[in-house]
């Protein structure tokens, strides 16, 4: 039987998400949202392109930033799953300068198998199943899920730059990726000399194998070489360009830090 603390807290938590609020411990890592506020309060505006993105709110730390700044936030939620695309634009049908896009990013193909939990199968497993859809046809075995309720489905796919260059964007200040073990695929295609978003954020899933360490450090090296830091959180990993956080993370003496939004 759950603790009347934690019926309290999830319960607050519902009661706070669609306002832009979330409840953490007091622990918790805020390193993430920091680097988006300290950008927004710096340059008054952010464009950003999430990919994976789900319904919006499936365990989307993304969310209740968008919802706090809604009027100065712009990009794309990127989602390939016909039925999983439909609650995403429920979740962004009052955000008008965030656009869902109904595709999957592949480096090379433009239609994939994408290994999903069967929709018939959602109601009997928990919700963060539906998040799990992946190119990999044994990706559900990280999970533990049963061979049973998995089926594969065809999505239309398209390369990450032809998604920028489909929508008219030469610069990004968020990269975020939730790719299921595509992650580092997606990355690794980047030229820094075209296109160098100022933060990204992926899943490493490390506990889980989702990428393992080999494969970790090769990409944490490559970042490297394009300028990027790079911090871990339990299942994700961010980066951002050092040189663009210079003047409002170490301020020039004299000069006050930009404040967080």
């Amino acid at each position: 039987m759950a603790k009347p603390a934690k019926i309290f807290i999830h319960g607050l938590r519902r009661l706070l998400l669609p306002f832009g609020y979330r409840v953490v411990k007091e622990s918790a890592s805020l390193c993430f949202e920091n680097l988006l506020g300290r950008m927004l309060a710096a340059r008054g505006g952010l464009t950003f392109v999430q990919v994976g993105a789900n319904d919006g709110r499936l365990n989307d730390s993304l969310y209740p930033f968008l919802c706090r700044h809604r009027a100065r936030v712009e990009g794309l939620v990127v989602e390939p799953l016909p039925d999983v695309f439909s609650r995403l634009c429920r979740t962004y049908r009052r955000f008008p300068r965030v656009k869902p896009v109904n595709l999957a990013i592949h480096n090379s193909e433009s239609r994939m198998k994408l290994y999903r939990v069967s929709p018939a199968a959602a109601g009997k497993l928990p919700r963060w199943t539906s998040g799990i859809a992946s190119f990999r046809s044994d990706h559900h075995c990280l999970s533990r899920l049963s061979s049973e309720h998995i089926v594969a489905q065809e999505v239309d796919c398209v390369s990450l730059e032809e998604l920028l260059g489909r929508h008219g964007l030469d610069r990004l200040d968020l990269l975020q990726i939730d790719a299921e073990g595509y992650d580092a695929e997606i990355l690794f295609a980047l030229d820094f000399r075209r296109l160098a978003p100022s933060v990204i954020r992926f899943e490493h899933g490390l506990s889980q194998k989702i990428m393992n360490r080999a494969e970790f450090s090769r990409l944490v090296r490559f970042l490297d070489d394009g300028g990027y830091q790079v911090f871990l959180e339990k299942q994700n990993a961010v980066a951002y360009r050092v040189v663009e956080f210079l003047d409002f993370l170490i301020p020039e003496p004299g000069n006050s830090p930009a404040g967080t939004a």
